[in-house]
């Protein structure tokens, strides 16, 4: 994205040069200041407040993303408390077959219940293969055709856009 940081749009949506991330950068290699949520939140001065919607697509070098990272950080700080509705996609590179994608599948898995154990309840959820079919060429290309069949030994990946509400969403955020 090329527009400049504070960009204030028609709608009165303003635009943020900053990333969600693990860790707090100033700046990371594509020149994008990067802050893990709760930073995010207090930088922007939304401490404390419900979110009414947090869309996440988050991507990362070497085929996943780091939306494991960002329900981690929600779980371990009791953001997950200030959300009302989470959509995110998640990301499911392949080959599964081998440990380190395995484990973050297992993972992400873990967390998806934990948060809906904590009253997060999927309404919506969608394959995304547009990635696949603009790579290949192919606009036909499906989940079940060009992703599922080879996520065990390939280096495809599997993406869900998840939409989801938490029905017990406090009245007020308890962390700041």
């Amino acid at each position: 994205m090329n527009w400049e940081d504070g960009k204030v749009f028609p709608s009165g949506v303003t635009f943020h040069k900053i990333g969600i991330s693990q860790w707090d950068i100033e700046k990371d290699e594509n020149g994008w200041k990067m802050r893990s949520l709760k930073t995010l939140l207090k930088e922007l001065g939304h401490s404390g407040r419900i979110i009414d919607i947090l869309k996440v697509d988050t991507d990362a070098p070497m085929g996943g993303g780091f939306e494991d990272m960002l329900m981690q950080e929600m779980l371990d700080t009791d953001l997950h408390q200030c959300v009302r509705q989470f959509v995110l996609e998640i990301h499911i590179p392949g080959p599964i077959a081998e440990p380190k994608w395995l484990n973050r599948c297992r993972r992400v898995y873990r967390q998806m219940s934990h948060l809906s154990n904590l009253g997060y309840k999927t309404f919506n959820m969608t394959d995304n293969v547009r990635y696949l079919q603009n790579i290949h060429h192919n606009p036909s290309l499906t989940a079940e055709n060009g992703v599922r069949p080879y996520l065990i030994y390939s280096h495809r990946a599997a993406l869900y856009e998840i939409s989801q509400v938490n029905v017990k969403v406090a009245n007020s955020c308890p962390v700041s």
